[in-house]
């Protein structure tokens, strides 16, 4: 597992890429009171993302702790790095867009909110989308609310296209080919 490219991205907790993580009833009884656990409409538990346990410099503090899901969660741009189909230096620069491209949909969502009413813990667009959303200060004919959803949507294509899709090493200058998941690269792409 290459641990500085999941340091230096974090998007699996900082809700980027989920909205909260199912736990099992023996890791909410165990968590409990080291991190936020819900209840489900359907009875289960989860614990909301982002992490309430992830620290600003990217490291769990519950690392040897963390539920089962945590531990076993690679996204693809992971796995293609664990493959040598794509290079770690490509793969942090994948996570470096990622992050850049969130910073001005939190800025716009953070534009149309009252002075005072901002969160400064927000550090996904996802979650700066939800919490103007959830103030009842989304205005869906507001040009500035309009531009953090397109820019969020621009986001999140981005991250379908680069994260959860797998990729191979650029081939001999013929770009990067795409390979969808479970099928390996044929010999002629």
């Amino acid at each position: 597992m290459d641990d500085n490219l999941c340091t230096s991205c974090n998007l699996c907790c900082d809700g980027t890429l989920f909205n909260s993580l199912a736990l099992t009833s023996a890791e909410a009884a165990r968590l409990n009171g080291d991190i936020i656990v819900r209840a489900t409409p359907q009875g289960g538990q989860e614990m909301p993302q982002p992490c309430t346990r992830l620290g600003a410099c990217g490291k769990c503090a519950i690392y040897e702790a963390r539920p089962g899901k945590c531990r076993s969660y690679k996204c693809d741009l992971l796995k293609d790095v664990e493959a040598g189909e794509i290079d770690a230096g490509f793969a942090r620069t994948v996570v470096a867009r990622v992050k850049a491209m969130q910073a001005p949909c939190i800025a716009a969502c953070r534009s149309v909110l009252p002075d005072g009413a901002w969160d400064d813990s927000i550090s996904s667009a996802h979650e700066a989308i939800e919490f103007v959303v959830a103030r009842g200060a989304a205005d869906m004919e507001d040009p500035v609310f309009v531009e953090a959803l397109f820019l969020w949507n621009v986001c999140m294509s981005y991250i379908r296209l680069r994260i959860q899709t797998r990729w191979r090493q650029p081939d001999e200058g013929k770009g990067v080919s795409r390979v969808h998941r479970g099928t390996e690269p044929s010999a002629a792409a």
